[in-house]
């Protein structure tokens, strides 16, 4: 038999928590790995929802809460 095979056979003989806890970590990696796949290979930003430049909520003068420019 292969590794492959006996890690299934083993994965097929492992009580339904400790399936549940190996799955949500496979899962995770799995993620983990695409998104650094993402930012290296494709250039993504870590954080896909900020702007260059950092937003000051707490000067309200400035705001334009009207949305007329």
């Amino acid at each position: 038999m292969s590794s492959i095979e006996d890690f299934i056979n083993q994965f097929n003989e492992m009580n339904i928590i400790k399936r549940i806890i190996v799955g949500c970590c496979a899962v995770y990696l799995i993620l983990m790995i695409i998104t650094l796949l993402g930012h290296a290979v494709l250039g993504i930003p870590w954080d896909s929802f900020s702007e260059e430049t950092p937003t000051d909520y707490t000067d309200f003068v400035e705001l334009d809460l009207d949305g007329d420019g």
